[in-house]
């Protein structure tokens, strides 16, 4: 068979030269033969025109080396009758794609194209009349059959002998079977993973080839068998503006108690909830001392379900009420979060607050369960963040806690050091039952080191004791004149103020003297705290003092921002030198010097340094002073074996234990005066380290 494949036009023409009487007659009904064929060409299938021009090739080879007559009018007839060598059924995706476009009308190729020549995948050259033959008139047809007559007579590639010649001067080989099916097909109809047809030369010829095209095409495209990708959703475009919170005007809120931040609405939160895009890497949860699992609750509001999200915020924080309004979130988890890289942060601190407002306003409380009792009874001593924290895991890991308070109500500085005005009353209260309905047992008025000491709560019914009795001790400045009547301590200023409800003088019947210019000598948020206060208990003129630039300020910057919209004034780089009284043991002024800003200190800010000569008095007739805290000697005075440094905290190794066995610690009592957040942090880890104790 492959010998048959392959009668040059050479021998053709040697061996039909004596045949004059055929060439005439394959002239003669040359025209008749196509016209009556092309109908059936439209519908039949290149592959079986391509087998039945092979069939025919063989049959005129055969012819001519017998030395016998062939005639024209039989070989275009059987090349027009040839039938398609497979069904649509058994033919392949590729060879069924192919076909389909080969079986396209000719009415939408270029009437002015040339036949194609089309080579066999083993390189033989096939024969087949271009479907656009069909769109010809017999004028444009005529002169080109004409022109080589003697040709056509004499070998089956005649009338397509100036289309070969042009074919393989185009294409540097023969092309494969299923290329020369789809090179017959009309571009429009292509399939989509190869590119269109080329269009035709100046001259007039049709080009067939696959552009590569491959710049263009994505990789699905080039990998065949392939489905392409489905396009792509343009992206939701991420809010990077957070919703602020409502507040009461500084006008307004300058003469009450009221809380400054009112809370979101449900809407607002439902808004501000819908900025967070669920990060995989959760660097908020990361970024709080508690870990709590801040997208988790998220996603709750997300859907809507606020229970959900309280109950999220339940298994890792008894206090969300609080932590919602007085943690430093910018700090923390806000600052960890993934959108602070481009603009504003999730406002995770105004989302948890309003979560806890909600279960408030509701009278729900989503309770944890409680584990199967150790049988261990453990005693917190301090009511503050950092006792109310490890009371409650404690709890609810199924030991029995009583917690132990020196004052008349519990929440320790929750409830004497923070303004109603940041942190409503009755919202510590509400934390503190909670941890109560947890089991937890609650002794007020109790002082450890007075009532009982350290060693007696061992030596009694407890099996391991927390100590988180804070920082009440103030600090002073040391300098002439600090003990003149109307210069208070931040402590004893906001006690009497938050704890005693000296505001609500006379209604409460502890008072507080207040003057016209009031100084306050400190940066942090004790001294906001203190100076705004201070506004509000009628001073016309508040001062802030500060030895520091208001960059260095350790205090919120939300708070700072609050104090300035109330009226207070800022001076920084200065500090008192001495109090001067006005001759009755009163102070009326103070004398100033001015500070420069040296090398970095312990704490990373840029230590003060006076300036000599630049003294200067201002008047003043009422002094709070918020130089920090550290805590009370009273239980470490009492306890000889108990560690303490220089500065009277209690030392502890990165699980909180003591140098005294069965002891933890945590919160102000060990950091001097941090954070509530901290605090909570340091109590969940001595947790978890008296809880294996316990259980071991």
């Amino acid at each position: 068979m492959s010998e048959s494949k392959k009668p040059t036009g050479s021998a053709g023409k040697g061996k039909g030269k004596g045949k004059t009487k055929t060439k005439a007659k394959a002239k003669a009904k040359t025209k008749q033969t196509k016209q009556e064929g092309q109908a059936k060409r439209k519908k039949q299938p290149a592959k079986s025109k391509a087998k039945a021009v092979e069939a025919q090739v063989a049959e005129v080879a055969k012819a001519l080396e017998e030395n016998k007559p062939v005639e024209a009018e039989t070989v275009e007839a059987r090349a027009v009758e040839a039938p398609a060598e497979k069904s649509s059924e058994a033919r392949s995706p590729v060879e069924k794609e192919e076909a389909g476009a080969a079986e396209a009308p000719a009415a939408e190729a270029p009437k002015d194209k040339e036949p194609v020549k089309k080579a066999s995948a083993e390189g033989e050259e096939k024969i087949a009349e271009a479907p656009a033959a069909a769109e010809k008139s017999e004028e444009a047809e005529a002169p080109e059959t004409e022109a080589k007559g003697e040709e056509a007579a004499e070998a089956p590639k005649a009338e397509e002998a100036p289309a070969v010649e042009k074919e393989e001067a185009a294409s540097p080989g023969p092309l494969p079977e299923e290329k020369v099916q789809a090179a017959e097909a009309p571009a429009a109809e292509a399939p989509k993973e190869k590119e269109p047809v080329e269009e035709a030369s100046a001259e007039g010829e049709e080009k067939i080839a696959e552009a590569p095209a491959a710049a263009e095409k994505s990789e699905e495209e080039k990998a065949p068998g392939k489905p392409a990708k489905p396009a792509k959703r343009a992206k939701a475009k991420i809010n990077l503006n957070r919703l602020e919170m409502p507040k009461q005007t500084p006008e307004v809120r300058r003469h009450n108690f009221d809380e400054v931040a009112t809370g979101y609405t449900y809407e607002m939160a439902m808004e501000e909830a819908s900025r967070c895009i669920q990060c995989k890497k959760r660097n908020c949860q990361q970024g709080c001392p508690v870990n709590i699992d801040i997208p988790d609750f998220i996603k709750h509001l997300q859907q809507g379900d606020v229970e959900g999200a309280s109950k999220v915020l339940k298994l890792k924080t008894s206090l969300p009420g609080i932590c919602g309004r007085v943690c430093p979130q910018e700090l923390q988890c806000e600052k960890s979060c993934t959108l602070n890289k481009k603009g504003a942060p999730i406002a995770i601190g105004r989302l948890e607050r309003y979560i806890a407002d909600w279960e408030r306003a509701e009278g729900a409380s989503s309770m944890p369960d409680i584990a199967p009792s150790t049988g261990k009874k453990v005693a917190v001593v301090g009511t503050g963040p950092s006792g109310l924290t490890v009371a409650a895991d404690l709890a609810v890991w199924g030991n029995q806690v009583t917690m132990y308070e020196a004052l008349h109500v519990a929440g320790g500085v929750l409830m004497y050091g923070i303004p109603e005005f940041r942190l409503p009353k009755d919202i510590v209260q509400r934390e503190v039952e909670y941890v109560k309905s947890l089991g937890v047992e609650l002794h007020l008025d109790t002082v450890i080191g007075i009532n009982y000491s350290l060693d007696e709560l061992l030596n009694g019914p407890y099996h391991a004791v927390y100590l988180a009795t804070g920082a009440g001790l103030p600090m002073f400045l040391r300098v002439p004149g600090e003990n003149l009547n109307m210069i208070y301590s931040a402590n004893e200023f906001l006690t009497r103020t938050n704890l005693m409800k000296a505001y609500l003088h006379p209604r409460y019947a502890t008072p507080i003297k207040m003057g016209k210019r009031v100084a306050v000598i400190g940066g942090g948020n004790v001294a906001m705290d203190s100076a705004r206060c201070a506004v509000r208990l009628g001073a016309p003129e508040v001062n802030v003092i500060y030895r520091r630039t208001r960059a260095e300020m350790p205090a919120r910057l939300e708070e700072v921002e609050n104090a300035e919209e109330e009226g207070i004034h800022f001076h920084f780089l200065c500090t008192p030198k001495a109090f001067i009284s006005d001759g009755r043991s009163n102070v009326a002024a103070m004398e100033l010097i001015r500070m420069g800003l040296g090398e970095p200190d312990a704490s990373g800010r840029r230590r003060p340094v006076p300036i000599p000569g630049s003294e200067y008095t201002m008047e003043i007739d009422t002094v709070a002073v918020s130089l920090g805290t550290s805590p009370n000697p009273l239980i470490a005075s009492s306890t000889p074996d108990l560690e303490t440094s220089r500065w009277g905290t209690v030392v502890v190794d990165e699980r909180g234990k003591t140098s005294k066995a069965r002891v933890w610690a945590g919160g102000d009592i060990v950091s001097g005066g941090a954070t509530v957040i901290s605090a909570m942090g340091e109590g969940r880890l001595a947790a978890v380290a008296m809880h294996q104790f316990l259980t071991e």
